[in-house]
C-alpha cells in the first residue's frame, strides 16, 4: 500500500481513548474523540473504520484542526491520491500561510475514493490567511492574501 503522506507526521500530544472491537471476521476502531498536537498543528477527531473479512476499509471521520502552520502544509497533502504534478505544484507555489480553523470529512470505502459515483464524501473546508503564493515560477509571489476553500471528492471550490 502506498504512503498515504510524503513525510512522517511526528505527534507531540495524543489524547483520547479508542475502542477496538472484533465480531466474526469484522474489525470496528471507534473514538469519539481522539486529540492530536503538534508544532504545526491541532486536531480533535471523531472516528469510525470497520474492516471486513473480504479487506475492505469503510471510514466515516470527521475532525477539526486549528492553528495550522502554512509552511508545513505539504507534510499533510494525501501524496498517494495526487498526481506528482499537483505535488510539485503545491510544492512549489504554497510557502506561507495560516489556517485559523477548519475541517476534514470522510466517509466511504476508501478504496472507492475518490467517489465519482457520489457512493462516499470527502471533503476538506478553511479559510487561509497570510498565504504566498508563487503561482508560477518567474511570475511575483502573491502574498499575505486570504481565502476560503472547500474540497470535496475530487474537486476544488473556492466560493466569493
Amino acid at each position: 500500500m502506498k504512503d498515504v503522506f510524503k513525510l512522517l507526521i511526528f505527534i507531540d500530544l495524543a489524547d483520547g481513548v479508542v475502542f477496538i472491537e472484533r465480531k466474526a471476521n469484522d474489525w470496528t476502531i471507534t473514538s469519539e474523540n481522539l486529540y492530536f498536537l503538534n508544532s504545526d498543528i491541532e486536531i480533535n477527531t471523531r472516528l469510525k473504520l470497520v474492516a471486513d473479512e473480504q479487506g475492505s476499509l469503510f471510514a466515516d471521520i470527521q475532525s477539526d484542526f486549528i492553528n495550522a502552520i502554512g509552511s508545513s502544509f505539504h507534510k499533510y497533502y494525501p501524496v498517494s491520491i495526487m498526481s506528482a504534478g499537483l505535488i510539485d505544484w503545491l510544492d512549489m507555489a504554497i510557502t506561507d500561510g495560516y489556517v485559523k480553523s477548519g475541517n476534514f470529512i470522510i466517509r466511504g470505502d476508501l478504496s472507492r475514493f475518490p467517489y465519482e459515483a457520489n457512493d462516499g464524501v470527502m471533503e476538506v473546508v478553511f479559510d487561509v490567511h497570510y498565504l504566498t503564493l508563487n503561482f508560477l515560477q518567474d511570475w511575483p509571489d502573491l502574498n499575505n492574501s486570504s481565502g476560503h476553500f472547500r474540497f470535496h471528492n475530487s474537486s476544488m471550490f473556492n466560493p466569493c
